[in-house]
């Protein structure tokens, strides 16, 4: 929290300085209170008893009325001030996080724990940007407040002092055990909270319509949400009875040692060698002194004690490790020509101790050629394309860029080397325009040009370059399955890259739109170097070079015609597919006939 403060205070200064200045004040102005309200009482009582009416009086009420006006006033200014330093606080948050997002390493990001830290950062933003300053000043409003009460109260009575400081030592403890145990539930909830939030999409979400009314799930799912929630709430509901037991004993405890202390000083009261303004002022800041602990000061530690938690979580994301290389690039982001791309001996393993997905891989792509890689699910070709992207550095060997290291290059450079389609690629629920430009004004006439070469000019025509998509806006259209691939293939074409990658671009058209798109294929692959990732053997034809992936290792390579020939693992994939296919057709002739 000293590096949130300490940003705070460099770029909100004025407001920070105004703001402690009216927590000081306004936690003076308290106990001052209390002091005048004992010599007000102590002069009327003097003047009721006979010594009369005069200026005494008049002093301390002019001073009262001034101290209860200024403690009415400043909390609309500390107000406006704490609103201010919200906005700001939750800015600087959210943008040291968004930054933090770009540097992390790639393996991180797809972890489930990494996912729970996200969340419960992001979700804790705006609620520690407006604690933190807050519940600092007013505590420290509170303390001095405390601070005057017990004065008072040890003045009157240090016996009564010593008890109220032990409770407040006891608040002090249980206050702390409570904050570890609420970071504990917040933890327990994210979690809980991610299982949830699936489960809803599931059940109201239009992707998985057919199938809950096909196989009746619903319920099934529905009793998961339940005992998932019912298991939260019940560990919340033990949390809270744990504690709140113990701080309602801490208070009884302490309006009992006012109660004590009020009765041990009447006597003195009653042979007046206690005067009555003593009597009430002594009452009051013993009863001031329990409810501040109690409410302003264990509100606003409970706080703090509870962000404890936010920013423990910070500090774990912001030392997350990042991109190797990252900061140490010194080099211009100048954009980079693509002559070759070569793999020599990369082996790679996403974790330490497992296993080498890749293994002793080497191959070279030139600029201007067509490449396919080939294999069954798990044989590595997706990591491939991560460590091309540079998600991911090899565990061993190198991958050579113009004959140069990857990591020589920075990541905005190669950024704008690369254009990919994924097999799972992203829906934005934002225009068509925003979709495939990225949020940048764009050259229509651009625009209109990419949409025809990934045919999708027809989705133009059906909803308009400037209609929001998705079913989260009122009036939003939805798309089918199909559309929304091929304006992730829009988007790829129209970032520009040299080299396209395409993980499976076809896999959610329909069998006659995928022929258009490889019909054309050497139109919208001019003078790029392409490499696609593919299941459907019938598309690698196109290629210059075929690439078969088998468990991590390059098994073979060629083209299509010369793969077929030796009659190796390729040539089985191709005729496995092309017997479906050929069985299909023969069947269709025979009933016909």
């Amino acid at each position: 929290m000293s590096w949130y403060l300490k940003r705070l205070w460099k770029e909100q200064r004025a407001a920070l300085s105004l703001l402690i200045l009216i927590t000081l004040i306004t936690g003076l102005l308290t106990p001052v209170i209390v002091q005048y309200e004992r010599e007000l009482i102590d002069a009327l009582q003097g003047a009721l008893s006979g010594s009369g009416w005069d200026l005494r009086l008049l002093q301390p009420a002019l001073i009262l009325l001034g101290c209860y006006g200024i403690t009415y006033l400043l909390p609309c200014g500390s107000e406006l001030l704490y609103e201010k330093l919200r906005a700001a606080g939750e800015g600087l948050l959210s943008r040291s996080s968004l930054e933090k997002l770009q540097r992390i390493e790639y393996r991180f990001l797809e972890e489930p724990d990494t996912a729970d830290l996200l969340s419960r950062v992001a979700k804790q933003n705006e609620r520690a940007a407006q604690a933190a300053v807050r519940s600092c000043c007013e505590l420290l409003g509170a303390a001095i407040s405390v601070i005057g009460f017990f004065l008072f109260v040890c003045s009157a009575s240090w016996i009564s002092g010593l008890a109220f400081l032990g409770l407040f030592i006891l608040l002090l403890f249980f206050s702390n055990r409570s904050a570890k145990g609420f970071y504990h539930i917040n933890r327990q909830f994210s979690e809980t909270e991610r299982r949830v939030m699936y489960l809803d999409k599931v059940v109201n979400g239009r992707s998985f319509a057919h199938e809950k009314k096909l196989f009746g799930f619903t319920d099934y799912v529905g009793r998961l949400r339940s005992d998932y929630l019912l298991g939260q709430r019940k560990a919340q509901r033990r949390f809270d009875r744990k504690f709140a037991v113990a701080f309602s004993l801490i208070d009884t405890a302490g309006y009992l040692c006012a109660i004590v202390m009020m009765a041990l000083m009447l006597p003195s009261v009653w042979d007046q060698t206690l005067s009555i303004g003593v009597f009430i002022a002594a009452s009051h800041a013993a009863l001031n002194l329990n409810l501040t602990a109690q409410t302003r000061v264990l509100s606003n530690l409970d706080r703090l004690l509870e962000l404890r938690g936010y920013w423990k979580d910070r500090r774990l994301l912001m030392e997350l490790p990042e991109q190797s290389g990252e900061a140490a690039e010194t080099e211009a982001h100048a954009p980079v020509s693509l002559r070759s791309i070569e793999f020599r001996n990369v082996s790679f393993r996403y974790k330490e101790e497992g296993p080498d997905v890749l293994q002793n891989v080497s191959f070279r792509l030139e600029a201007g050629k067509h490449y396919a890689l080939v294999g069954a699910n798990g044989s590595g070709k997706s990591t491939i394309v991560k460590l091309l992207l540079r998600l991911y550095d090899p565990s061993q060997g190198e991958i050579l860029l113009n004959g140069q290291k990857l990591q020589r290059y920075s990541r905005q450079s190669l950024r704008g080397l690369y254009s990919a389609v994924f097999q799972d690629f992203s829906r934005y629920y934002v225009s068509l325009r925003d979709n495939i430009t990225l949020g940048e004004p764009g050259d229509p006439a651009r625009l209109a040009e990419t949409l025809r070469l990934a045919r999708a000019d027809a989705i133009t025509d059906k909803v308009g370059t400037d209609t929001l998509l998705g079913e989260i806006y009122e009036g939003g259209r939805n798309l089918s399955g199909g559309e929304w691939q091929r304006i992730a293939f829009a988007r790829a074409l129209y970032q520009g890259g040299e080299l396209l990658l395409l993980d499976e671009p076809t896999s959610a058209l329909d069998p006659i739109s995928e022929s258009e798109i490889y019909t054309q294929f050497g139109e919208l692959s001019a003078h790029k170097t392409t490499l696609f990732i593919t299941h459907r053997l019938a598309s690698t034809r196109m290629a210059d070079e075929i690439l078969v992936l088998d468990q991590g290792r390059i098994a073979e390579r060629g083209e299509h015609a010369s793969l077929m020939e030796a009659a190796g693992l390729y040539a089985r994939m191709y005729e496995s597919q092309k017997k479906w296919y050929s069985e299909s057709w023969e069947g269709e002739a025979d009933e016909t006939a």
